[in-house]
């Protein structure tokens, strides 16, 4: 499965070649909307803007104004995921997704508090698994970059 947006269905192409494995596209594994801050970066806000950015990624405001709030966000990735993880799933299920949308479905998995996002990093490329049990789920890897060459 994959967002829609160019970078994860190339990536999600790249993974699938070598599995002979169909990729589904998503919509609802976008990233979380930021809504009036989408397409800017940091250097391209006013001072408060970044101030206000800054607070939500701390947790200060539910959503950025015109965006989506962490629940949101996860309620709408957890909708695509969550027939894969019940008994009966299709086994091994592979996202290739962004960010907060990777975090905030691991935080649902794990039962985590959305307001932890701030204390977890990943990497670009990073490699997270979670896998489903007779206890339950378990985080077996996380932000795992090893296979990458430098």
């Amino acid at each position: 499965m994959a967002s829609p947006l160019r970078r994860t269905v190339l990536t999600a192409e790249a993974i699938a070649q070598y599995h002979q494995a169909p990729i589904t596209i998503h919509p609802d594994l976008k990233e979380v909307n930021v809504g009036e801050f989408d397409g800017l970066s940091t250097v391209d806000m006013p001072q408060t803007f970044t101030e206000l950015l800054l607070d939500w990624w701390k947790g200060g405001r539910e959503r950025l104004p015109g965006g989506e709030s962490f629940q949101e966000l996860q309620d709408r990735a957890w909708r695509v995921l969550e027939p894969h993880t019940c008994d009966g799933g299709d086994g091994d299920v592979l996202v290739v997704s962004h960010y907060f949308t990777t975090l905030s479905i691991i935080f649902k998995i794990l039962d985590l508090p959305l307001h932890m996002l701030v204390r977890f990093r990943m990497d670009p490329g990073s490699i997270s698994m979670v896998e489903f049990g007779r206890f339950g789920a378990r985080l077996s890897r996380f932000n795992d970059t090893s296979y990458q060459v430098m």
